[in-house]
């Protein structure tokens, strides 16, 4: 599992780039390439944690997601405690001999949780596709970050909602970007 922490940039798994950001997981299947576009290594900030073992139903062994199936999860609301429960993790690793069996108990509390958002997300995807029947656009099945007609969502996306949310709340104009100051 690969944690973006901040920053954004693309992350190649099996040969193909992928968009990620703060907040996003990757989950990278045994035996499959996976690395940061060499550009941006030093743009994102991150934490990984190697897990071995693993038996996921219906999957091959090692494995947390289907060949093909979009490796990059978003941990919404949870990002935060996600990202201080990997650096936990990574603080813990320094002791491994002592804190194994903690460490462990924590790597899989953090595989349930993937697996979980994985889930939540794709059933998500699954009702609108039924709401909205024949209308609902299947060419980025690929991706999990869909609108609600199927279809990738613009880069600009979170900015214009962000600019319409302030305007009709009657808020002190501010850009998305300017929330980080």
């Amino acid at each position: 599992l690969f944690y973006v922490c901040s920053g954004q940039g693309q992350y190649m798994v099996d040969n193909r780039y992928y968009p990620i950001g703060e907040g996003d997981i990757v989950i990278c299947n045994q035996g499959v390439l996976h690395g940061e576009e060499p550009d941006q290594v030093r743009q994102i900030r991150s934490y990984s944690v190697a897990i071995t073992d693993v038996n996921a139903e219906g999957l091959p062994p090692n494995c947390l997601i289907a060949e093909g199936e979009c490796p990059v999860v978003s941990c919404g609301q949870l990002a935060r405690q996600v990202g201080e429960t990997m650096h936990l993790l990574y603080l813990l690793s320094a002791d491994a001999g002592n804190l194994h069996a903690v460490c462990c108990s924590l790597a899989e509390a953090m595989l349930n949780l993937t697996d979980s958002l994985l889930r939540s997300r794709i059933h998500q995807q699954e009702q609108q596709r039924e709401r909205m029947g024949n209308c609902y656009y299947m060419g980025d099945q690929d991706y999990i970050c869909l609108d609600e007609t199927g279809h990738l969502l613009r880069p600009d996306y979170v900015t214009c909602k962000f600019s319409q949310l302030v305007k009709k709340r009657g808020l002190k104009k501010i850009t998305f970007h300017g929330l980080r100051h």
